[in-house]
């Protein structure tokens, strides 16, 4: 039996795609393998939103003090003192969470695995140096020094993390997806999705500017709505919806954040998911658009280039100018040749994402930090 402890900023729904995939893993771990016992432990002073669900793993939550961003909590920290663990595997960078490996790697000889989730690429370092540099400087040099093993979610965060560490151990372990039956899509009208944290890294505003500029014949001949679900900064919310209501408001629907059974049914009424993102680790939305039969309009950025190559996404690029192209291509299709995408996607998203192609790779990285 392998003890993990697993420690992350947050496991609730709102926290955003790595908060849901922590959640997910720990759960369908403890379920499929009963060789692992873990213990979550995230930031918080009550009860984490988990949509309802009761989760299987053991779950500890410490206050932190101010300010939240920094994520620093000394009943945390006094903890990792004391782990029995045989892994602590750090989910994310840049926030005093970090710190809880150190300690149980210095103290407790505790192996070390970090997940970055995206935080190392190139769009995330050249933001916030100052903090980040005073970050590394008081413990993520220091963890990434003693990591046993990177966690890289595909080859291009790969590529990040040995940019900055040349001599990491790197394992790449793509996220897992509970993938529902197949949705059979027979309807002329079509619409499009938005669904992620509002910041400006996911370029929201260039798609609705981009949804803003399509010309009113062809709109009024393939009528569609763009659906934006998501939560985040406030002030970044205000613009976006400044941009819709100086546009053309009657193609947006606002929608603020869905969880659970209404995320579920707004993909279900919805066929094509739009992410221009300037950066991502692997897109959690995408894993699930592609689950409910979508056609995927998405950036590079989001690190899913061989579907783009492979003719199973749409390269949607950043700019307004290269994401409309994209929708009205779209929008373009006949409904064999999006039924036929529909399926396409559904069938890739199966076979390379589906949980139970995914939970060994974890078991054995485990394994190989514990009997290296």
């Amino acid at each position: 039996m392998m003890l993990i402890d697993v420690v992350a900023p947050s496991i609730a729904s709102k926290s955003g795609g790595v908060g849901v995939v922590v959640r997910e893993v720990c759960g369908k771990l403890v379920k499929m393998h009963n060789e692992v016992k873990i213990h979550v432990k995230t930031l918080g002073n009550g009860l984490e939103d988990t949509d309802g669900a009761a989760v299987d793993f053991k779950h500890s939550m410490y206050n932190s003090l101010p300010p939240k961003r920094l994520g620093f909590s000394p009943h945390m920290l006094v903890d990792a003192m004391h782990t029995q663990s045989d892994v602590v595997h750090l989910h994310g960078v840049w926030m005093a969470t970090t710190a809880y490996g150190n300690i149980a790697r210095k103290i407790r000889k505790t192996p070390i695995v970090i997940s970055p989730h995206g935080m190392l690429d190139p769009w995330i370092m050249a933001r916030g140096k100052l903090q980040k540099s005073i970050a590394a400087l008081l413990f993520e040099k220091n963890s990434w020094g003693n990591c046993s093993v990177f966690h890289a979610l595909n080859q291009a965060e790969a590529e990040s993390i040995s940019r900055l560490v040349p001599a990491a151990n790197i394992r790449i372990i793509p996220n897992g997806i509970e993938v529902p039956s197949f949705i059979h899509r027979e309807k002329e009208n079509f619409n499009f999705l938005y669904l992620g944290r509002l910041h400006p890294k996911k370029n929201v505003h260039s798609l609705i500017t981009a949804i803003n500029s399509i010309p009113d014949h062809l709109y009024r001949r393939k009528r569609f709505k763009l659906y934006i679900a998501g939560w985040g900064d406030l002030d970044y919310t205000r613009k976006l919806q400044k941009l819709i209501g100086d546009g053309r408001k009657e193609r947006f629907e606002w929608l603020g954040p869905v969880f659970g059974k209404e995320k579920e049914s707004i993909f279900k009424s919805t066929d094509s998911l739009l992410l221009p993102s300037f950066s991502e680790g692997l897109p959690m939305a995408v894993l699930e658009a592609w689950s409910y039969g979508h056609i995927v309009c998405m950036s590079e950025q989001c690190n899913l280039v061989d579907s783009i190559k492979s003719g199973i996404a749409f390269d949607c690029g950043v700019t307004p100018e290269s994401i409309k192209k994209t929708i009205e291509n779209v929008l373009s299709l006949s409904l064999s040749e999006k039924r036929s995408l529909s399926r396409i996607g559904y069938d890739y998203c199966k076979f390379n994402y589906e949980w139970n192609n995914v939970l060994g790779e974890y078991i054995s990285m485990y394994k190989s930090v514990v009997n290296p």
